[in-house]
């Protein structure tokens, strides 16, 4: 906590105002009850718990006996904090990865303590004290925590806080619905303009499955002009210069930033010896991950390992050519094709010869069209989210610290 503390507020240890439940359950004793259970793949996956018998989980559990606060102690770089408040009726136990907070006195909002918990500031500290044999797999000392001070406001002002950010929170949610809403709009749209195209009334079979009477398969090779390959080298990286894009900021559709890596400016021309993608080239990755495409960014880049980039013939539009690699057909196809037993990837001369449906260009650009207004609406409703995001960081910084007071009216305090 900062050495200034708000005109109202406390600022008690962690330990003063939250104790940390040590119960254990062997579930296996009662293999025929169901419990709800709290654990890590699940909360990464839908962010709740999952109803479970009890011969289905394997080792001892953390009991949670009364309303409690979980934290991951695991890997603390990925914020993970849920409420376990609500009684189901079932009991209740978490992965002993979590350290569950319960509180000592009723004169606290949970809500409150949960985005105190999930705040930078709080993950911050935990990433400092995280030890580990390796950086993947580092775990916090839960009774370490209790040490740390805390921030305490008046009640009526932790229920406002906790109201705040639960509304962006709300907004969040619904926006991320939107856009699962939209992405699958997208994945039909393309299973039916990619197989059956627009107004056809006559079809055939084909090695790609039924297709439209008027349309050539051929194979990936016969649609480029160029493939431009970096692998089986390793670029040398810097902290500045020109951006890389490696397989790692390749995802599905579009260029992520993130991680942010580097290679030195005057070594730009002598790297990239074998072929600069140009406007309109496409790249898609051949291994960890496999199949993700995405459109060539405008900008100066250098290409890592693991991605081709595709510079497509006249014969095929670019954006039907990314919108084919995204389909289910040739997502099966690379799967099929691939090879190796632990991380699956495809050899360039194998993705050559991927055979795939062609419609006139004409009727590509027909195709791609109502595909592009999809995802204008995504990208559109994805920005929106970063708002929403963005939002609740800079209200959780500024409502948590008390440096933006919240007002609490004469209702909100009987209500407390």
């Amino acid at each position: 906590m900062s050495n200034t503390i708000p005109e109202g507020w406390e600022a008690p240890k962690l330990g003063q105002v939250f104790k940390l439940l040590r119960g254990s359950i062997v579930p296996q004793d009662n293999p025929t009850e169901k419990l709800e259970y709290y654990s890590i793949p699940v909360f990464d996956q839908c962010g709740s718990f999952s109803v479970v018998m009890g011969f289905e989980i394997e080792s001892n559990k953390t009991l949670i006996s009364e309303p409690a606060i979980l934290v991951s102690k695991l890997n603390p770089r990925k914020p993970r904090v849920q409420v376990v408040a609500k009684k189901s009726g079932l009991r209740q136990c978490a992965s002993t990865e979590f350290m569950a907070y319960a509180p000592k006195n009723k004169d606290l909002d949970l809500n409150f303590y949960k985005y105190y918990l999930l705040s930078e500031k709080f993950s911050n500290k935990l990433q400092l004290v995280a030890t580990g044999s390796t950086n993947s797999h580092v775990r916090v000392t839960p009774s370490e925590t209790l040490t740390w001070n805390v921030p305490a406001p008046p009640l009526p002002e932790q229920k406002k806080i906790a109201a705040i950010l639960s509304s962006v929170d709300e907004v969040i949610e619904k926006t991320r619905a939107q856009i699962d809403k939209l992405k699958d709009l997208k994945a039909g749209m393309m299973q039916e303009l990619l197989t059956k195209g627009i107004g056809h009334t006559e079809f055939k079979d084909s090695p790609v499955g039924r297709i439209p009477a008027g349309w050539n398969v051929i194979t990936m090779e016969s649609v480029l002009n160029k493939v431009i390959d970096y692998r089986g080298k390793s670029p040398p990286k810097s902290d500045c210069g020109i951006p890389l894009i490696t397989a790692k900021n390749i995802r599905q559709g579009y260029i992520d930033e993130n991680p942010k890596e580097y290679i030195f400016a005057d070594q730009y021309e002598s790297w990239m010896v074998r072929g600069i993608p140009t406007t309109g080239d496409i790249f898609i990755t051949t291994e960890a991950p496999l199949g993700n495409v995405a459109k060539v960014p405008g900008f100066k880049f250098a290409i890592g390992q693991r991605v081709l980039a595709l510079n497509p013939a006249p014969c095929i539009s670019s954006d039907y050519l990314l919108y084919l690699m995204q389909s289910r057909y040739f997502q099966d196809q690379l799967e099929l094709q691939s090879t190796g037993s632990t991380v699956a990837g495809i050899k360039q001369s194998t993705f050559r010869k991927i055979l795939i449906p062609l419609p006139p260009v004409q009727e590509q650009q027909s195709i791609t069209k109502p595909l592009d207004s999809i995802v204008r609406r995504i990208d559109s409703t994805f920005l929106k989210l970063h708002q929403a995001e963005r939002m609740k960081k800079a209200l959780m910084q500024d409502l948590l610290t008390g440096k933006v007071r919240v007002n609490v009216d004469a209702r909100e305090l009987a209500d407390t």
